[in-house]
C-alpha cells in the first residue's frame, strides 16, 4: 500500500500533514491513514 501511495513523492506541506499517521505505531489506523489518501488521489 505504501508503495502504490508514494508519499515519498508528496510536497512537502503534505508530508508534513501526513507524517504522524505515517509514523504511528497503531498498525490498523496508518493501514486506514493509507486506504484514505489512496482512495482521494484516485477521485
Amino acid at each position: 500500500m505504501l508503495l502504490k501511495l508514494k508519499w515519498w513523492d508528496f510536497p512537502p506541506e503534505e508530508l508534513l500533514r501526513f507524517l504522524p499517521e505515517l509514523c504511528s505505531d497503531d498498525i490498523p489506523a496508518v493501514r486506514e491513514a493509507v486506504r484514505r489518501m489512496l482512495a482521494s488521489r484516485e477521485a
